[in-house]
This record gives C-alpha cells, sequence and structure tokens, in this order.
C-alpha cells in the first residue's frame, strides 16, 4: 500500500468517526429535549435508547460514507463500529472510574455488526438520478 492511499483511508475512517460522533450526538439531543419537556421516559429506558442510537449513528455514517465507494464496506464499517466502540468504552472509564459492566459485550457486537451492515448497504446501493 503507497502512501497516498494509506493518507486517503485514514482521512476517510476519520471523517466516518467524526461523523458518527455528529449523528449521534444530534439524536441524543433530540431525543432528550423531547423527554425531558414531557417527562415520559422512565430511567431504565435510557440505557437501551442510548444503544439504538449509536447503533443507529453508526449505521448512518457507514452508509454515507461507504456509498461513493466500490469496496470494502464491511471492512470500513468495521473499523468505524469498532471506534465507536472504543470511544464509548474509554468514556465511560473516565465517566464512572470502575470496570466495564457485564453487558459490554453485548453493545460492542451490536454497535461492530450495524456498521458492518451499513458498509455492506453502502457499497451495494444503487444511486438513481431523476
Amino acid at each position: 500500500m503507497n502512501e497516498k492511499s494509506s493518507k486517503s483511508i485514514v482521512k476517510t475512517l476519520s471523517f466516518g468517526i467524526i461523523l458518527s460522533c455528529i449523528i449521534f450526538t444530534a439524536i441524543i439531543c433530540a431525543i432528550s429535549m423531547i423527554f425531558v419537556k414531557g417527562q415520559l421516559i422512565p430511567i431504565d429506558f435510557v440505557k437501551p435508547i442510548t444503544l439504538i442510537v449509536m447503533c443507529i449513528s453508526v449505521f448512518l455514517s457507514a452508509l454515507f460514507l461507504c456509498s461513493p465507494k466500490k469496496g470494502n464496506g464491511l471492512v470500513t464499517g468495521t473499523i468505524i463500529g469498532c471506534c465507536m466502540v472504543l470511544i464509548t468504552i474509554i468514556s465511560g472509564l473516565i465517566m464512572s472510574g470502575s470496570f466495564l459492566p457485564a453487558n459490554t459485550l453485548t453493545k460492542a457486537v451490536a454497535i461492530i455488526v450495524s456498521g458492518c451492515i451499513g458498509g455492506i448497504l453502502g457499497v451495494n446501493k444503487k444511486i438513481r438520478i431523476k
């Protein structure tokens, strides 16, 4: 792999991770405002909703990132998912200061699989011009 190709890969993955973080933050803020105003959500639903939103943001990021490319969708989606899992684990450790919860592996698998699916669908997506 030449230097130009490796820089392109790093640039693409960095953009994908940043895009995923932006999507996640936007959706979480919107959901938070809705539930705080209406006081509709029990505290037990916060963690599952956060996981669902994380999976959606990784999926959309991989989908948008892989759509202009015609290859490596599975790899790109997996790497984006793994990076988001690492960001989540590191921020959780910093915030709580304790060990990882027991369900961390399940959450990690869900996030990585959503990235894989988004990458595969992004590569196989047909662009229609009307």
